[in-house]
């Protein structure tokens, strides 16, 4: 349901509590258990910062875009206050630059959304690559091993 964008929230029915967060964390785990969905060094540095990363590059910009628009609301007030055609004007132009502002960022959001899901694919294919690779060398020193115990014996 979470990968077809629907909104989930898990309440224990006993005690009411909200475990939307826990569960979540559990299907990420359950997901890496089977099958490694981000590299270990991608999770590491998750845990590293501590929600620092999220803190960062989401939290803090929809923090900003909010005061920002609370920081319009309230210069549209005042300019209500001063005259019924002005605050219309001013209005229309805050609602106008305040969702180019929200697409903007949407857009921003997505880009680099996509572009670490990108890093992350490369970087599963590029372990299963590694992990064929040793395979193959591992079964050449075998061949190359057998081929000298047979040149030996001779």
């Amino acid at each position: 349901m979470v990968r077809d964008g629907e909104e989930v929230q898990i309440i224990d029915n006993t005690t009411k509590e909200d475990l939307t967060a826990v569960t979540l964390a559990q299907i990420l785990f359950e997901g890496e258990r089977n099958e490694r969905m981000l590299p270990l060094n991608t999770l590491r540095s998750l845990i590293q910062s501590s929600g620092e990363f999220f803190e960062k590059k989401i939290s803090r910009p929809v923090t900003n875009l909010r005061q920002e628009t609370e920081r319009r609301v309230h210069a549209a007030r005042a300019v209500i206050n001063r005259g019924e055609n002005d605050a219309r004007e001013f209005v229309t132009q805050v609602m106008e630059s305040t969702q180019k502002s929200v697409d903007d960022f949407q857009v921003k959001v997505e880009d680099r959304f996509q572009g670490v899901m990108h890093s992350i694919t490369l970087l599963n294919k590029a372990q299963n690559e590694v992990v064929l690779l040793r395979d193959r060398v591992e079964l050449l020193e075998t061949r190359l091993l057998a081929l000298e115990a047979k040149f030996e014996r001779e």
